[in-house]
């Protein structure tokens, strides 16, 4: 079995290939390897804390309370970025089902979650494919130095939205993940 993860979807799969023997590879693009320090989730105690009478009421009354994912003042939003609102929040993004939204109490999940510190627990082959205009160069280098058998692919990017939609640097990524993967699978 392989995983592949992209964005913040390479942390949360990064914790995943940590606890599940049945990977033989993994391969992260533009990945978002968050790690949970005192300071930050000391800085991300209100958010936190919104998020868990959040999910109190939700318990109760079975109401969500949500924020907009994006919004171009990029105000109470889940992803305050300019680049995160240039794709999500505008039709360079749409698809059918996407809906604006993110659950407040998901912040005391995700302000908390900690990538990084699975980098150690990974034991398969691993690639990391990013680029110094992704979000977070610096946790992806940082999540690659803990790895145990990894190598790192930089790429260019103008941003870390190019790699959902950019033809180039899509081929770029899909073609070096399916070779890592071959060679893993030998």
């Amino acid at each position: 079995m392989f995983a592949v993860g992209i964005c913040a979807g390479g942390g949360y799969m990064a914790r995943a290939v940590a606890a599940q023997p049945l990977f033989c590879a993994f391969a992260g693009v533009a990945g978002y390897y968050a790690q949970a320090t005192e300071q930050s989730i000391n800085s991300a105690a209100p958010a936190i804390a919104r998020a868990r009478e959040a999910e109190k009421r939700w318990r109760e009354t079975g109401v969500e309370e949500t924020v907009p994912a994006v919004a171009a003042d990029n105000s109470d939003v889940a992803m305050p970025l300019a680049e995160a609102f240039a794709y999500y929040g505008t039709p360079r993004g749409a698809v059918p089902n996407y809906v604006n939204g993110f659950a407040v109490q998901s912040w005391a999940y995700t302000s908390t979650f900690d990538a990084i510190g699975a980098a150690k627990l990974i034991t398969v082959p691993t690639i990391v494919i990013h680029s110094e205009r992704a979000l977070a160069p610096s946790q992806a280098r940082r999540f690659q130095a803990d790895l145990n058998n990894a190598r790192i692919l930089w790429v260019e990017s103008s941003g870390q939205i190019d790699f959902y939609d950019n033809p180039g640097l899509i081929a770029i990524g899909a073609d070096a993940v399916a070779r890592f993967f071959t060679a893993a699978a030998r």
